[in-house]
C-alpha cells in the first residue's frame, strides 16, 4: 500500500497508512501488505518509520525490485477487490 505525499509526511500519517494496509490486507485474505509513504521530492535513502516504510520517488521502483515479498497473483488482487 502506497502512500503519496509531496515533501514530508506528518506523524498523524503513519496510524493512517498502517490501517490502510491493514484493510488492504483484510480484503486479501491476510496476504501481508507493506505500508509505504511515497516522497516525491526527496532524495533520501529507504528508511522504516515504525512499521512504515518511507521511501522517495526516485527510489521506488529499486526499493521494490529489492524486497524479497512474495507478490500476489494480480488476477486474484482483482477478484478480491
Amino acid at each position: 500500500m502506497i502512500e503519496t505525499k509531496t515533501t514530508r509526511y506528518l506523524r498523524t500519517d503513519l496510524p493512517i497508512a498502517r490501517r490502510r494496509a491493514k484493510w488492504l490486507s483484510s480484503r486479501l485474505e491476510g496476504h501481508w501488505v507493506t505500508p509505504v509513504i511515497c516522497l516525491v521530492r526527496s532524495d533520501r535513502e529507504p528508511y522504516q518509520d515504525g512499521l512504515v516504510w518511507v521511501v522517495s520517488a526516485s527510489g521506488l521502483r529499486a526499493w521494490l525490485e529489492a524486497r524479497r515479498d512474495h507478490p500476489v497473483d494480480p488476477v486474484f488482487v482483482l477478484s478480491a477487490l
